[in-house]
């Protein structure tokens, strides 16, 4: 399955990419991510959880010199938790939903045809 997804993703990407490291463009960027979990527990005290998670981490920069960007960063989560646990004969539910903003300062050095 893996090696099918890989296939599918050189086939669907450009054989080559430009990447614009001139002054005065922008850098757009992120990433995203999701997480699921179910644990049980059948000892003398059973127990079961399930998770979920889900993260989005967006980006935005500008170049104000060659290969130097500024710009913000974030990141927008959610977390999902349900905790059925029979010695206090219930569930527990929690949901947490978190933010955060922070500077984002990058450097590129080229060298061809990359730039790290």
């Amino acid at each position: 399955m893996k090696t099918i997804i890989l296939l599918i993703v050189f086939c669907i990407c450009p054989s080559h990419l430009f990447a614009q490291l001139e002054s005065g463009t922008f850098l757009l960027g992120g990433g995203l991510s999701a997480n699921s979990s179910n644990y049980k527990y059948s000892g003398d005290l059973s127990s079961d959880s399930d998770e979920l998670g889900l993260s989005f981490y967006p980006e935005v920069g500008y170049f104000i010199i060659d290969n130097f960007t500024v710009g913000l960063n974030a990141k927008i989560g959610i977390n999902m938790l349900s905790y059925d646990w029979p010695p206090i004969n219930g569930n527990i539910e929690a949901n947490t939903f978190e933010y955060s903003l922070g500077p984002c300062i990058r450097y590129y050095t080229p060298i061809e045809p990359f730039a790290f």
